[in-house]
């Protein structure tokens, strides 16, 4: 299970193979932001059980994550979250779904949604990686890696689709239910076909199975599953 994300080239950019992969290199995004979240949920459940000073110590763990996932992975000009390279001091501007992970997490303020909301959808409109009618890719990198496009990853679909709704804008509500809707409608194409559900799946062609990787797709399947129920459930 590899993936361009942690490629690191000569000059730092995304480009190489499993020999070029340096991911302590890397501070990524996403994992910071689960950080935070679960942060933010020791301080809740602190709070839970009546341990206010623990929870208060919690809490201000969790802002001080905030403050350094905006500190050090924001990025102002672009309007949007990327990945860190320790390697070039410098940011991967490169698209992943893992850009809008702080959203996903509800780890940012709410003045820099209400601020930023329009910024972060021209980001995701101009990156195109949300054009591809058979789901969100894992990267726009044809690298021949499982977490590389054109493969389709529910969980990472499930991630847009919540981060979207989280800018709490008209159109990113829209676009949210329009990622969606495509998913929805590739795993039932892929159904028909097949008559199962697949681990992962061909962003460019809907309903058409992924590939690549170190081993054969898998059937099944759990997160498959689940991201439909999800979705089934959110929308109707």
């Amino acid at each position: 299970d590899f993936s361009s994300r942690w490629f690191v080239g000569n000059d730092g950019n995304n480009k190489g193979n499993l020999s070029t992969i340096h991911a302590s290199k890397i501070i990524p995004v996403d994992l910071n932001a689960i950080f935070a979240n679960a942060l933010q949920n020791m301080a809740y459940f602190q709070a839970l059980v009546g341990q206010p000073r623990k929870g208060a110590h919690w809490a201000y763990l969790a802002k001080q994550w905030r403050n350094t996932i905006k500190d050090v992975l924001w990025n102002e000009d672009d309007g949007i979250w990327y990945d860190w390279n320790l390697q070039n001091e410098e940011h991967r501007k490169y698209f992943y779904p893992s850009n809008i992970a702080p959203l996903w997490m509800g780890v940012v303020d709410k003045s820099l949604i209400k601020k930023n909301a329009p910024k972060i959808l021209n980001w995701l409109k101009g990156s195109h990686g949300l054009d591809y009618p058979g789901g969100v890719p894992t990267s726009l990198i044809r690298s021949g890696e499982q977490w590389d496009f054109p493969n389709a990853w529910p969980p990472l679909v499930s991630v847009t689709v919540n981060a979207l709704e989280a800018l709490e804008t008209e159109e990113s509500l829209q676009m949210a239910f329009e990622v969606a809707q495509n998913w929805v409608r590739s795993c039932h194409a892929g159904f028909e076909s097949n008559k199962q559900m697949f681990e992962k799946y061909d962003a460019e062609v809907p309903g058409r199975v992924g590939g690549g990787g170190e081993y054969t797709v898998q059937t099944g399947f759990g997160w498959s599953n689940g991201v439909i129920l999800e979705f089934l459930a959110k929308y109707g």
